[in-house]
């Protein structure tokens, strides 16, 4: 079975920490030529799926596309970092969403939208 996509949320901690604006810069430069965005995931979605939709203050905010799920691979992030075994969704072509932005209460981990 083929889902529509599935949400994911960047939760308040995360933006605080690296910043809101840090997450649109990396949003930007994501079109599969300049990067690639990494979304690490513990559990990884067993359906097929193409658009992943981020969740950000109850709101969906952006829809990227999916480009490969991956497990146990070496990532190097914009910021220099190495992850020798990143495990989760490679992500590209990312689209802010147009108001009113549909509302969905943060969570752990991803759901399907169907």
């Amino acid at each position: 079975m083929i889902a529509e996509g599935i949400y994911i949320t960047l939760g308040a901690a995360q933006i605080k920490e690296h910043g809101y604006k840090k997450y649109l810069d990396d949003f930007k430069m994501c079109d599969g030529e300049q990067g690639f965005w990494y979304y690490r995931m513990k559990n990884l979605p067993v359906k097929d799926f193409v658009d992943v939709y981020i969740v950000i203050g109850n709101k969906v905010r952006w829809k990227a596309r999916l480009l490969e799920i991956v497990k146990d691979v070496r990532v190097h992030y914009f910021n220099g970092e190495v992850d020798e075994h990143f495990r989760g969704l490679v992500l590209i072509d990312f689209e802010k969403l147009p108001k009113p932005y549909e509302h969905k209460k943060g969570f752990q981990g991803f759901r399907y939208k169907n």
